[in-house]
């Protein structure tokens, strides 16, 4: 945007929209994603990307419904004509009828109705029937999110994504900077816990003025830090400070080998030492995690959990590695399914060895947003969940209406299927006996 103004050329930003208005691109950037304001734009369309991108989920995240992967989408579309988005059903509904309209406030209706009735949730402790708590936690990007985080009765933010500060300027952030957000949002949330994750750029999350043939494998999240240590460096300080504040975890993105987190950990080991010099206070014992969101991490899962006090398993990035699958191109967007057993077989092992470790272990992608990846995950044992502070109430209703022992068996029988259909059929049929239909979401 700065170049474009620099040199006089027109252009629009979506902080240009006005009241009302659908976004239809073809392609929306992390750093314009962060600009959409949830008061003037009620919808987002794009003709690339995927339900599982940056960019969706930051839309989720402000409330604003979405859809990307619309093939074809710029040919047919057109600015200022009416239109209907359907989150829900992936659907963009140019110059709706009369009769669509109608349905679709009737829609809109149903849907207040059913998050009203949320309210009673939000307050629940996330206690099974039999007794087991499961933490809850929320995803966030920006700070302003704490306010959702808060209105939902998260039990703290389980993945801070912290890239915007670095995407929002195109440069990396001073330490000064960084230190004012994080230290803000660990004294909001406090005692909970905030687990800050250092920068995870590259991939869909474009790295300022440099470029390669395939960002998703290259020089990516921790990869990136390790290449810049300066800039790894300023952002680990501001952590720690702001760790005195209150509850803070470090969590390292990316890891695919133990020489990457014993590299990490010594560069953190060193910012300590020197912060101690500086008489800069920090609390010197704070959690240090990962995210397990590459094969190669699953596989050494047991290595890995000597160096880490916590696992959290990025469902996204390892359905997207695992499957061999790019999650925003539209030609192969099908066949990125959480569901497919051999992403299902990886994350219980994960979580398996994280307990023989005694380490807890987490998740933090879009599977536990999904009332059957959900049951899922409580069968097989996971011992915290984040995601975004909006999901957290129907969560809570989930958990509080089983019994962790009855979920086990199904979990197990889904790792013996041989696709993502099967295990998908099986889940929708056992939901039917388990939970009230209402616990599944709102009517669409």
């Amino acid at each position: 945007r700065v170049i474009r103004n620099l040199k006089g050329m027109e252009h629009t930003s979506v902080l240009e929209a006005p009241k009302g208005t659908i976004i239809v691109t073809l392609d929306l950037p992390p750093s314009e994603a962060a600009l959409l304001n949830p008061d003037t734009i009620v919808g987002l369309a794009c003709q690339r990307g995927g339900e599982t991108s940056h960019t969706a989920i930051m839309a989720k995240a402000f409330g604003i419904p979405a859809v990307l992967g619309i093939e074809g989408l710029m040919e047919r579309a057109q600015d200022g004509r009416p239109g209907i988005i359907d989150g829900y059903k992936g659907l963009l509904i140019i110059n709706p009828k009369p009769k669509t309209i109608s349905l679709y406030q009737h829609r809109i209706k149903e849907v207040a109705d059913y998050e009203r009735k949320l309210d009673q949730f939000r307050k629940l402790q996330p206690i099974t029937k039999d007794g087991r708590h499961i933490e809850l936690s929320a995803n966030i990007e920006l700070p302003a999110e704490v306010l959702a985080v808060k209105k939902n009765e998260a039990e703290g933010i389980g993945l801070f994504r912290t890239e915007f500060l670095y995407l929002s300027i195109g440069e990396p952030p001073t330490e000064e900077d960084q230190f004012e957000v994080y230290s803000w949002v660990v004294k909001e949330i406090n005692p909970n816990p905030v687990i800050i994750r250092t920068y995870d750029l590259g991939g869909d999350k474009f790295i300022p003025n440099y470029e390669e043939a395939n960002p998703f494998l290259g020089l990516r999240a921790i990869r990136f830090c390790l290449t810049e240590p300066a800039i790894f460096k300023t952002q680990l300080r501001a952590i720690l400070r702001a760790s005195h504040f209150g509850n803070v975890k470090i969590m390292f993105p990316m890891i695919s080998t133990v020489e990457e987190l014993k590299r990490a950990r010594m560069i953190l080991k060193g910012v300590m030492k020197e912060l101690k010099q500086e008489g800069v206070p920090f609390d010197p014992n704070l959690e240090v995690g990962i995210m397990i969101e590459t094969p190669s991490a699953a596989l050494l899962a047991d290595r890995l959990a000597r160096y880490v006090d916590f696992f959290s398993i990025g469902s996204n990035d390892l359905t997207q590695y695992v499957l061999a699958v790019d999650r925003s191109n539209l030609k192969v967007a099908r066949l990125f399914d959480h569901f497919h057993p051999s992403v299902l077989r990886l994350i219980r092992a994960v979580i398996e060895i994280g307990h023989k470790n005694h380490i807890w272990v987490g998740l933090c992608g879009e599977l536990a947003c999904d009332p059957m990846g959900l049951i899922l995950l409580l069968g097989m044992g996971v011992d915290e969940l984040s995601m975004n502070p909006l999901a957290i109430p129907t969560a809570k209703r989930i958990i509080t209406s089983v019994k962790t022992k009855d979920l086990l068996p199904i979990a197990m029988r889904c790792l013996e299927f041989g696709t993502a259909l099967e295990v998908r059929r099986y889940l929708t049929k056992e939901l039917r006996s388990i939970l009230p239909l209402e616990a599944l979401g709102p009517p669409v």
